[in-house]
């Protein structure tokens, strides 16, 4: 009978002492990530829509500078 309450309390303390320890990194380490994972969403995205409102920007001030019409007077005088 004692041999057993031995081995019930090795389990006991691998449980506690090894298993449980782990489960508690595992756990805290999987939430680290999904509030990493978040922020780099977030802010990829703003840096996404920060960089396509300015080429679009960019591109449509070269459209009008590339559809604009000389003036023939300005012609003229050169």
């Amino acid at each position: 009978m004692f041999a057993q309450s031995a081995e019930c309390n090795e389990v006991y303390l691998l449980l506690v002492c090894y298993i449980l320890p782990c489960l508690v990194v595992v756990y805290q380490i999987s939430e680290l990530l999904k509030i990493y994972s978040m922020f780099f969403i977030l802010t990829y995205k703003n840096y996404l829509h920060f960089h396509t409102s300015m080429l679009s920007f960019i591109t449509h001030g070269f459209n009008q500078f590339k559809n604009r019409k000389i003036d023939q007077s300005f012609l003229d005088s050169l």
